[in-house]
């Protein structure tokens, strides 16, 4: 933060370099219209002989021929006009420098000036267009005549250069909300891409703007169980898939329990491990007898129904799940655990 002292200080430091101007030019004015005036003569002695004549009429900061009478009225007006535009010019000056001192220009050229920051030979070396063609040959080499947004992603200029990151890099954008961190680089983004793209959002703007062009590049596909975006899609992920491997059922049956709200209560999550538990078996029960979604949805309706999983896992599954699955849902239902699952609809035609 600035203090007066400082602010005094400057003001001073400025009004010193602005008399010193003035005595230059008005002493300058007057050498130049007493030689043309006598032919000869003029040299000031200082460099504020002008400002002495100009104020005073004093003359004798200058050297003068005998007989030589000096147009002191004249080097008055043309020593006056001079100030003046001077002055109106140094406060232009004064005015853009300050309100420049406060743009985003002034504060982006400090930032670059930083230490820690890509000078131009650094954004050139790393970031260019070039670097990024000469990168595309190693990641896309199955692209003929690649343009740099092929193996890059054009995030704006610096120093005059084009700026692209490379698509092995990852990247954070970090803003406050409706500040657009959507419209200025994820939407560009997407309509950049010319390859394959999988993009996720919670709200309806990328797909809005991207998903028509995107079409004509290939085949879109829109992932929305609970059609949020009001666009049907056959797209359906089971959560049966990969769950033959225990490992994978265990985690699919903690994801899809923590998405609910007994998993994000902080009050029963002793419940949410069990019932993680329990779903993690069915899960296994339904991808090793191949009986998919339907059969874990029948098994989770009820607990008597259930015991057909007990029975599968005894002899398909993993040694020792069939008589847990069997002493949890008899403590507990397996109804009421599974009561936050999906409908059946959603996960019918499964893809992913």
């Amino acid at each position: 933060m600035r203090t007066h002292g400082a602010s005094w200080t400057q003001l001073a430091l400025y009004s010193l370099f602005a008399i010193v101007i003035a005595g230059a030019l008005t002493t300058g004015i007057a050498s130049a219209t007493i030689t043309a005036t006598c032919g000869a003569g003029g040299q000031p002695g200082t460099v504020f002989a002008g400002l002495q004549l100009a104020i005073g009429g004093d003359v004798s900061g200058f050297g003068l021929v005998p007989g030589c009478v000096v147009p002191v009225t004249l080097i008055r007006v043309l020593a006056l006009l001079a100030v003046f535009f001077l002055l109106t010019a140094i406060a232009v000056g004064v005015v853009w420098w300050l309100r420049y001192r406060q743009s985003d220009r002034h504060f982006i050229n400090d930032l670059r000036g930083r230490d820690g920051l890509a000078k131009p030979g650094e954004v050139r070396k790393h970031t260019s267009a070039r670097t990024a063609l000469h990168r595309a040959k190693t990641l896309r080499p199955s692209v003929a005549n690649p343009a740099p947004s092929a193996a890059g992603w054009k995030v704006g200029r610096a120093h005059g250069q084009d700026v692209y990151v490379s698509i092995e890099d990852s990247i954070v954008v970090e803003g406050a909300p409706r500040s657009g961190k959507g419209y200025r680089f994820i939407i560009n983004a997407i309509l950049d891409w010319d390859g394959p793209l999988i993009t996720t959002s919670t709200r309806n703007d990328n797909l809005s703007a991207t998903m028509r062009e995107r079409a004509r590049v290939g085949d879109v596909t829109v992932f929305d169980p609970q059609e949020l975006t009001g666009i049907r899609s056959a797209l359906r992920i089971s959560p049966v898939a990969g769950c033959e491997d225990p490992l994978i059922a265990d985690q699919r049956g903690q994801a899809i329990i923590a998405g609910t709200a007994l998993g994000a209560s902080k009050t029963n999550q002793e419940w949410a491990q069990v019932s993680s538990s329990v779903l993690s078996r069915l899960l296994h029960a339904a991808a090793v007898s191949g009986r998919g979604t339907d059969a874990l949805a029948r098994w989770g309706s009820n607990p008597r129904l259930a015991l057909e999983a007990v029975g599968v896992l005894a002899n398909q599954g993993t040694p020792g799940w069939s008589e847990d699955l069997d002493v949890r849902g008899q403590d507990v239902g397996c109804s009421r655990l599974i009561g936050g699952l999906p409908p059946r609809a959603e996960w019918r035609r499964p893809v992913l």
